[in-house]
């Protein structure tokens, strides 16, 4: 999707894929979907430390500085405001250690 949107400029590239991700997000949460978030592909054991950071913030309803601290950056990733509205929603996580990945679903 991302090349689909290069030719947008980077802040209007993220506002039009915060966009379709939202609405994708949204019917999911309409239908009490589950939503599955790896870290497969991320590729330093201190980069998984600081997404393991940044979800546990996410869902300990921690500031948006807080979250762009923890992953040394200076905007708020679609990801992050993907589970930002997932806990808006009442999900929780639990973690698989199995897949490398956070399990989120409703209560």
């Amino acid at each position: 999707m991302w090349e689909l949107l290069e030719g947008l400029g980077k802040e209007n590239r993220e506002k039009v894929a915060w966009s379709i991700n939202e609405q994708v997000i949204q019917t999911g949460i309409g239908k009490g979907k589950p939503f599955e978030y790896s870290l497969e592909g991320i590729s330093s054991t201190e980069a998984v430390f600081r997404e393991h950071e940044a979800i546990d913030l996410v869902f300990s309803k921690g500031t948006d500085e807080e979250i762009m601290s923890a992953l040394q950056t200076n905007n708020v990733p679609i990801r992050i405001r993907e589970m930002q509205e997932l806990v808006k929603s009442g999900y929780e996580f639990t973690f698989d250690d199995v897949n490398n990945s956070f399990i989120l679903d409703l209560p």
